[in-house]
């Protein structure tokens, strides 16, 4: 329902004032199209308890997020080529950030999202979330893979 989600202010600034094509928006797009193509290839290869129609959704996704993850793979990669050691530490702590916010706004969503799906009351729902330590380590093997592609990149990402 409308109203119900906001983008994480790192998001939503980056989508308003990152210059286009630039690095900071390669960078975003990489870890926002990553991030849940990671979850997503989970699912595909845990079938066990998901629903067929489901599991053919994150098909269609994976499929779809890899030409994204290339596109902006590629283009960080040029970005970062030209880019001096201060514009690479600039783009590691925006990369920290926006993985951050991004994986707590996926994994952890509002509680409006847990009451919507049937679990009232969704602040009891989301607390429980986030101080479970079995989901916690389920985020972190979903978040190590990201990671290391901007690793790959010369990114200083695990600080």
């Amino acid at each position: 329902p409308e109203g119900s989600w906001r983008a994480p202010w790192a998001v939503s600034a980056l989508g308003r004032m990152a210059p286009a094509r630039g690095g900071l928006f390669w960078l975003a797009m990489l870890i926002g199209e990553d991030v849940p193509n990671k979850f997503n290839r989970y699912l595909r290869s845990h079938p066990d308890g998901v629903n067929p129609a489901v599991r053919q959704i994150c098909t269609l996704h994976v499929l779809d997020e890899a030409r994204h993850i290339s596109l902006a793979g590629h283009n960080l990669e040029s970005a970062l080529a030209g880019a001096g050691a201060g514009r690479g530490r600039l783009l590691s702590v925006a990369a920290r950030l926006l993985l951050r916010q991004l994986a707590h706004a996926f994994y952890f969503p509002p509680a409006r999202f847990y009451e919507l799906a049937g679990l009232t009351p969704g602040s009891h729902w989301r607390t429980a979330a986030l101080r479970n330590p079995v989901r916690s380590r389920f985020v972190a093997e979903r978040l190590a893979p990201t990671a290391r592609v901007l690793e790959s990149y010369g990114l200083e990402i695990n600080r």
